[in-house]
């Protein structure tokens, strides 16, 4: 039998970004949240909702969104803290809060989420390509632009809905 601080201990995980550095200006971090309802996120209905929440999230908080991609049972978001004040943990919170009660499926998404940050400048490229690239690995499409719940800053035959131009 585990003790309460055991289990709670077992939920951290061991390559979590220090929360200082969802906060620091202009430092980019990849965030994966998983979804483990029985909700297809993919569809454009969901997908529309995704982006809308995140950038409507990002204002509040000043998160910059520079890429993301929605796949079927999970989502990939390259972001940075756009200003002082800014903070990508209570972005991520509010986030999987708020689209999960604009789509009426309360608790569709797991827990936590996993999360890295970029070291380096060329690390950057290296999220955004994997973000972008996710739905050709899992088959879904045979390069990167024809899949139509993603967008980049960086790469303008994204298809999905530019979080700069969304309504907030």
């Amino acid at each position: 039998m585990h003790r309460v601080d055991d289990k709670h201990k077992a939920r951290d995980h061991p390559h979590r970004v220090h929360a200082d550095m969802y906060r620091i200006p202009d430092h980019v971090v990849f965030v994966l949240m998983c979804a483990k309802a029985n909700i297809h996120l993919s569809d454009q209905g969901p997908a529309a909702e995704i982006a809308a929440v995140a950038t409507r999230i990002g204002r509040i908080h000043h998160v910059n969104i520079h890429a993301y991609c929605i796949m079927p049972d999970h989502v990939h978001f390259v972001l940075s803290v756009a200003e002082e004040g800014g903070d990508i943990g209570k972005w991520a919170r509010y986030t999987k809060r708020e689209t999960a009660r604009a789509l009426g499926a309360t608790g569709m998404w797991q827990r936590s989420y996993w999360d890295r940050h970029a070291r380096q400048p060329e690390d950057v490229i290296g999220m955004v390509e994997y973000t972008l690239n996710n739905p050709v690995r899992a088959g879904l499409c045979d390069t990167f632009d024809r899949w139509p719940y993603s967008w980049s800053q960086w790469h303008s035959e994204t298809r999905g809905p530019d979080p700069n131009e969304l309504e907030g």
